[in-house]
C-alpha cells in the first residue's frame, strides 16, 4: 500500500473505492461493505479537502509571520536609532542649559562691572 504525498494515511480515497475483497462464502454482505466504505471515502475526501485548506492557511499565516518578524525587527532597530537620538538630545539640552546659565552669569558680572564703572565716572 502506497502512503500518500501530504499526510500518514495509508489510503486515499481513489484506492480505498478501488479496492476490491475476495468473495467468501458466509462473508460479509458486499453491500454493507461497499456502503461503509463509501462513507469512509467521503470521510476521506472531506479530510483532504480540510488538510489542503489548512495547509493553504499555514502557509499565510507563515508568510504573515516572516513578515511581522521582519517589521518587528526593523522597527527595533528605529527604536534604538530614535533612543540613541533622544539621549542625544538630553546630552545637548543638558548643555545648552549650563552654557545658558554660562552666559547668564557673565551677564550678571558683565552688568555689575558695568555698573561700577558708571559709579566711577560720576565721582
Amino acid at each position: 500500500m502506497k502512503k500518500t504525498n501530504s499526510s500518514e494515511l495509508l489510503f486515499s480515497p481513489e484506492q480505498i473505492l478501488e479496492k476490491h475483497f475476495s468473495v467468501v462464502l458466509k462473508g460479509y454482505s458486499p453491500i454493507e461493505v461497499d456502503d461503509f466504505l463509501d462513507k469512509i471515502i467521503e470521510d476521506y475526501r472531506t479530510f483532504y479537502s480540510l488538510i489542503t485548506e489548512y495547509e493553504k492557511e499555514l502557509f499565510i499565516l507563515k508568510d504573515k509571520l516572516n513578515k511581522s518578524l521582519i517589521e518587528h525587527k526593523k522597527l527595533s532597530e528605529e527604536n534604538e536609532i530614535l533612543a540613541h537620538n533622544q539621549e542625544k538630545i538630553e546630552s545637548e539640552k543638558f548643555d545648552n542649559l549650563n552654557l545658558i546659565k554660562r552666559v547668564s552669569r557673565l551677564e550678571k558680572l558683565i552688568s555689575k562691572n558695568s555698573n561700577l564703572f558708571d559709579d566711577e565716572e560720576d565721582n
